[in-house]
């Protein structure tokens, strides 16, 4: 694929970004909820925090702004794991259980994000994706339908 022109580039984080605005509109509660939360990293076998907002006042049922997180964040909070301790065992479940089309979708979002603006052309078939999928995407976002996810 040859370089993209700025009104390719401009129209691609267009979209990326109507879509980010349509999930967080969709899922507002459950992210602020997750803004500020302790996570677990293997790797480190750390506790970390994510999107920390050290003024925030939780006790008092004060709740970030879930429209502040980027969409490499809310592709990365699809992957963090809560670590609990029950009865001397270890028990890991996903910080923020989605959907996998939900995920698979923020997964491509902020890669073709990372690579516009690192200047790079994302892949035709990239491409072909997210413009395909983007009426779709939305039209899911925005039904009145209430899901449950397990």
């Amino acid at each position: 694929m040859e370089k993209l022109t700025k009104k390719q580039k401009e129209q691609y984080l267009d979209l990326i970004e109507e879509e980010r605005k349509a999930y967080i509109r969709a899922d507002a509660g459950r992210l602020a909820g997750a803004m500020n939360a302790e996570y677990w990293d293997e790797e480190s076998g750390k506790y970390f925090i994510f999107h920390p907002m050290p003024e925030l006042n939780e006790e008092l049922g004060e709740t970030g702004n879930p429209y502040d997180l980027k969409i490499e964040e809310l592709s990365l909070l699809t992957t963090l794991k809560k670590r609990i301790e029950r009865m001397q065992t270890y028990s890991y479940m996903d910080l923020y259980p989605v959907f996998p089309e939900d995920k698979k979708r923020l997964e491509l979002l902020s890669h073709i994000k990372t690579k516009l603006d690192l200047g790079m052309t994302p892949a035709e078939e990239e491409i072909r994706t997210l413009v395909e999928g983007h009426g779709p995407f939305l039209q899911d976002k925005t039904e009145d339908l209430v899901k449950v996810i397990m």
